[in-house]
């Protein structure tokens, strides 16, 4: 539903945008027959189910550029949406009282431009429209394409092993991809999107033994697992070498991985995004259960055990993160205003509102849960039956595969820079989860939870 004049930037003529969702999908199931070799006709089953969906369709968006004339460092033709000229000040005249000079003729000269941002800006594409208004903003619309794919996959078979004996086993899955938001293109390491592509399945494994150990008790084991798999990011900027901006290789010699960095300017398109990288988290379960009829009661009861695990690659930007805002290059540094100051001034003058650089670990918790029950079906009378229950169960405190949290703060231990500060008795540690006696998770497992019901 874009407005007829956007829509005849995106498509020639108003055409209306594509839109194209398809679903389709098939089922079987049968017996196990291999004439001469096995006949499950009355014993053995399977099934397999695939369900599909695959859209192609229009995302169109509209951004905001620089303008040529300023990424040289001309800024004499910005103005802000009220048609105001806007100044640039030079920082390196900033005075005790905030104040500052403007370059002259509203134009940074070449020898202060900084080279890793005119490098930066080689991957910016021009604007593709005049803009909107006197800060021609809303310069850049663009017919992005929204391309996703989904299946569901679920398989299952049984068997009936003898009359007192069978067993099932299911697997499913629902993988799902799509590339969304691309702004650049898919040939430049410079795009910001985080969702190139985007990654997600679900997948569940279960298998379930029942027996029939006599006229009045069955026992049931299931055991299952259920697997959340998500990654994200950009694959496009993956292994950019950042020395390539002109990076001081002795800062990139300490990224972990390489990435086209993040650029944040203040009113205008990022430049670049988040390292690409997967995630899991699942959980394994074990479910033995019992039930008995014994005289007057119908006994249930059984335990269950679960584990479950996270593992994150801890993407973020490992070849950094730099925003740059108007402070930089406002007439006062202590006082913003609407007629000074521009991101991308200061961005060309090489000077951050922050930055960082992010050397994240890549985290593998786990913990545990476990539980037992007691029901009785108290048939009293006729009319009454009681229900009668008793609970147990405890869950551990998370724990780290390879002892990388931390696990409190000794507030009496000496500090580790004690020896380099003379006349002060420095104290405070930090304590980490398995080393030097401490307990691998962060909190104790409390194992008084008793749960009673009692029903009627």
């Amino acid at each position: 539903n874009q407005p007829q004049t956007v829509a005849g930037v995106y498509y020639p003529k108003g055409r209306k945008p594509p839109n194209h969702i398809n679903q389709f999908g098939a089922m079987a199931s049968g017996p196990y027959y291999f004439p001469k070799l096995f006949d499950g006709r009355n014993r053995a089953f399977w099934m397999l189910s695939w369900e599909s969906m695959r859209q192609r369709s229009a995302d169109p968006d509209v951004k905001t550029f620089p303008i040529m004339e300023i990424r040289a460092g001309d800024f004499s033709q910005l103005f802000n949406a009220a048609g105001q000229q806007v100044l640039i000040y030079d920082p390196w005249t900033t005075k005790a009282d905030g104040t500052r000079t403007p370059f002259p003729g509203n134009r940074i000269p070449a020898a202060q431009i900084d080279p890793v941002a005119k490098k930066v800006l080689s991957y910016y594409p021009p604007p593709s429209a005049p803009g909107q208004g006197p800060a021609r903003i809303n310069n850049y619309p663009y017919p992005s394409r929204w391309i996703a794919s989904f299946d569901q996959f679920v398989g299952r078979t049984d068997f009936v092993i003898n009359p007192s004996n069978n067993v099932f086993f299911r697997y499913g899955e629902n993988p799902f991809q799509e590339f969304r938001a691309i702004v650049f293109g898919l040939d430049n390491p410079a795009e910001p999107t985080g969702n190139a592509p985007l990654l997600r399945n679900g997948r569940n494994i279960m298998m379930n033994w029942t027996s029939t150990l006599s006229p009045s008790m069955t026992f049931d084991l299931r055991f299952g697992l259920t697997r959340w798999e998500d990654a994200g990011g950009s694959s496009i900027g993956a292994g950019y070498d950042p020395k390539q901006l002109g990076i001081d290789p002795a800062l990139v010699a300490q990224f972990t991985r390489y990435q086209f960095p993040r650029f944040d300017l203040e009113g205008y398109q990022s430049v670049g995004s988040g390292a690409f990288g997967p995630g899991t988290r699942d959980t394994y379960s074990l479910q033995p259960n019992f039930n008995k009829v014994l005289g007057r009661h119908f006994l249930k009861f059984g335990a269950e055990a679960r584990q479950y695990n996270l593992n994150n690659s801890g993407r973020g930007y490992p070849s950094g993160y730099w925003s740059f805002g108007k402070n930089w290059t406002q007439a006062n540094a202590l006082r913003a205003d609407a007629v000074s100051g521009n991101s991308l001034a200061t961005m060309l003058l090489g000077l951050p509102s922050s930055a960082r650089v992010e050397k994240n670990i890549d985290p593998a918790y786990r913990h545990f849960y476990y539980a037992g029950f007691l029901q009785d079906d108290w048939k009293v009378t006729a009319r009454l039956t009681l229900n009668l229950g008793l609970r147990w169960d405890a869950e551990t405190g998370n724990l780290e595969r390879f002892n990388r949290q931390v696990n409190g703060l000794d507030l009496n231990a000496p500090s580790p820079i004690a020896a380099q500060v003379k006349g002060l008795d420095l104290k405070g540690q930090v304590r980490f989860a398995g080393v030097d006696g401490q307990p691998r998770t962060l909190l104790d497992t409390d194992k008084n939870n008793w749960q009673v019901r009692v029903g009627a």
